[in-house]
């Protein structure tokens, strides 16, 4: 997952990563500010899982964010029968060497690739063939598997500093995708530098690493310091006052026993946020921490 660009005492007895509460996690609000879709206010626990093998554990989360390219049509009915909104992922700023489509990406598209991951190559939006790839192939084969919507991955390939040339064609891709699919979920991570031109087109809001994240320069998990950590939650609740947007948070801590589990999940408490922790590979759901 293409998700980086280069930039306790109280401990939950609960699937790990992440059943809180939902009245521990709803954000404050003015009671003027618009509200979240019911779909989205409803839900009081999500996953987000890259890997192949199969989790009935998946089934136990209101909502689940998974690649569409390792599920099948029957998992994600069995998924909706257990009651859980199932989410699919999809690179909007990216081409993946790895995917069935490949071979349609036009070299013309690329620019260049993300230091981060391997086999990932930042995409130029304004590329109407690359708009028509994802609208008229990749998006339709995710629809037809069944899932109850999209998750925006690497809009920040347009981000001041990076490829912000781009943002129109970003915007426009939304639009695009949000007018194809008017009543699906559309979940954007990330992206907040977007946010007063996409609000309306998307559902809810992932964002990544307010907690803690994991330092690709020097191959370790670490906490976010202060400052950012404030910024996000501040900019992120105000999010919701604007535009009703809810915002669900993605950390990463090392599997095992890391505190930063424990750490990222009373954050978000605090907070009144709902977060789920995994690797940073999202191949992982971590079981149960014991009470302390």
């Amino acid at each position: 997952m293409s998700l980086l660009v280069p930039s306790t005492s109280l401990v939950l007895s609960m699937p790990l990563l992440v059943l809180l509460s939902l009245a521990s996690c709803s954000t404050l609000t003015d009671p003027s500010s618009p509200e979240p879709p019911a779909r989205v206010a409803a839900v009081e626990s999500f996953a987000v899982y890259f890997a192949d093998p199969w989790r009935d554990t998946l089934a136990t989360f209101d909502l689940v964010i998974l690649d569409p390219d390792n599920r099948s049509a029957r998992e994600i009915r069995r998924l909706q029968a257990a009651g859980a909104q199932s989410i699919a992922y999809v690179n909007l700023g990216e081409a993946e060497t790895y995917r069935y489509f490949w071979d349609q990406v036009d070299d013309d598209w690329l620019l260049g690739p993300n230091p981060n991951w391997p086999n990932h190559y930042y995409v130029d939006a304004r590329a109407e063939g690359w708009r028509r790839l994802l609208l008229d192939t990749v998006i339709p084969n995710i629809m037809d598997t069944g899932f109850d919507g999209l998750f925006f991955d690497m809009v920040d390939t347009a981000l001041p500093g990076l490829h912000p040339e781009t943002r129109p064609g970003m915007i426009q891709l939304m639009q695009e995708i949000r007018r194809a699919y008017p009543e699906r979920l559309l979940l954007m991570n990330n992206g907040l530098f977007l946010i007063d031109d996409v609000a309306p087109l998307i559902d809810a809001l992932v964002v990544e690493n307010v907690f803690t994240r994991y330092d690709f320069d020097n191959n370790r998990y670490v906490r976010t310091a202060t400052a950012e950590r404030e910024r996000l939650v501040t900019r992120l609740h105000s999010a919701r006052t604007e535009y009703g947007l809810r915002s669900f948070l993605l950390n990463y801590a090392e599997a095992g026993t890391s505190p930063d589990r424990a750490y990222a999940l009373q954050r978000a408490q605090k907070a009144r946020l709902l977060t789920f922790v995994s690797t940073v590979e999202l191949d992982t759901i971590f079981p149960p921490l014991s009470p302390q």
